[in-house]
């Protein structure tokens, strides 16, 4: 920011000052000739004198002026390039609240105290609906034996994590093809978010999936991909 406003303030000296070193020569040649013409008595008779100034301010005029263009074009194409660059980090930044926002949709109902009159359903949401998620499954170790469960598929918990997935790798896709300036902030930014809300939870819970045959399918084996895909900070390492 501090860098963009002194390119403004250049921009602004430079035009001012060239408008002014023109302004200038204008002035000081009309003076010139006006007091030549005062001197002479006659208007008529600085014709050639006129001329001749004409002839020699007409070139530095057009240089000037063709100067001051290429300086209003080289900053408004300075300027277009940063606007384009904050309207790529707005979209990139748009693409990660979304993902947030899915991750915040995730959710896993819970019943307690159950058999009791105290018995309830609790919803946990976003990440700690995920840490509850896999807690049920690494629980039913002992029931997947003899009484095999749907597939992972089946469960309505596995659409949402491949929702977060998709959303996850829509981010990184668009940061890739990005040419911003601020790229490995990004990459950051997005490890981050994968280490505090994503990395624990799906790890775990594909790491169980995984001991259980019957219960895997073609999700399971994308959650297995990506959590593969994405350890020991890759998205750093990669970039």
């Amino acid at each position: 920011m501090r860098k963009t406003l002194m390119d403004r303030s250049k921009k602004r000296l430079f035009i001012t000052g060239t408008l002014g070193i023109l302004t200038s020569i204008v002035v000081s040649l009309f003076l010139i000739q006006y007091s030549y013409n005062v001197k002479a008595g006659t208007f008529t008779e600085a014709g050639s004198l006129g001329s001749a100034i004409g002839g020699i301010t007409a070139p530095i005029i057009g240089i000037l002026t063709i100067v001051l263009l290429i300086s209003t074009l080289y900053y408004q194409m300075q300027g277009n390039r940063e606007q384009s660059e904050k309207n790529e980090i707005d979209f990139i930044f748009s693409l990660m609240a979304q993902l947030d926002a899915d991750l915040n949709k995730f959710y896993r109902l819970t019943l307690i105290n159950k058999g009791t009159e105290r018995e309830a359903t609790r919803i946990d949401y976003g990440h700690p609906g995920m840490v509850e998620y896999w807690t049920f499954i690494d629980n039913l170790e002992f029931r997947l034996v003899s009484f095999p469960l749907p597939k992972f598929s089946n469960r309505h918990e596995a659409d949402k994590i491949m929702l977060i997935i998709d959303s996850f790798e829509l981010v990184k896709e668009r940061i890739d093809i990005s040419s911003i300036k601020v790229k490995k902030v990004m990459y950051r930014k997005l490890n981050s978010f994968y280490k505090s809300h994503l990395q624990y939870p799906l790890e775990q819970l594909s790491d169980k999936i995984q001991q259980f045959e019957h219960y895997q399918d073609e999700n399971s084996y994308r959650l297995r991909d990506f959590v593969q895909k994405y350890k020991n900070d890759s998205l750093l390492n990669e970039n």
